[in-house]
């Protein structure tokens, strides 16, 4: 029995078109100042969820005949959240080092602003602004980059799979 063509072309085809688009909202949102807002963060979400359908679709239609069990799809989906995590986490380095050094700091002083707009006292202030210091390093975001992308991924993954499994009609 022949085995069936895995996911890997179809989550690695739409993981780098989608992490282009990624890459280009997350430039329109630092330049449009967006990245500030948490509003924002769901249209990261779509563009995430967006991609995962589409390397489903792909795998199912173009690599499978147009049938495809949830574990299939639901494996597709992953696969495209892993490629699309660490193509996000080049995508950050590359905004951090060479596009938007300034970010971090933009990032930690609109915090503080949020946090004082909330009422928390000097010392409360003080020491949320020092824990939130500790993780806004390009390591620790890389790490919530990729926790982003499998924790979300897997999430997705799964509602997607749900709509999208197709089985054979019995003969």
């Amino acid at each position: 029995m022949e085995k069936p063509p895995t996911p890997f072309l179809s989550a690695l085809k739409y993981a780098f078109i989608i992490g282009l688009v990624s890459f280009i909202w997350g430039m329109i949102a630092y330049l449009s100042g967006w990245y500030l807002r948490n509003w924002a963060n769901y249209v990261s979400y779509g563009i995430l969820l967006l991609g995962i359908v589409l390397a489903i679709l792909d795998y199912r239609n173009k690599r499978l005949g147009g049938n495809i069990t949830f574990g299939q799809a639901f494996s597709a989906g992953c696969l495209f959240s892993i490629f699309y995590g660490l193509l996000g986490v080049l995508s950050l380095w590359l905004m951090i080092h060479f596009i938007a050094p300034d970010m971090i700091e933009q990032i930690l002083q609109a915090t503080e602003e949020r946090l004082i707009a909330q009422g928390l006292s000097d010392s409360e202030l003080k020491t949320a602004m020092e824990m939130t210091r500790k993780f806004m390093t390009p390591a620790w975001m890389s790490v919530f980059v990729i926790g982003f992308s499998l924790l979300f991924g897997a999430i997705f993954s799964s509602l997607a799979a749900l709509f999208l499994k197709r089985t054979p009609p019995e003969a």
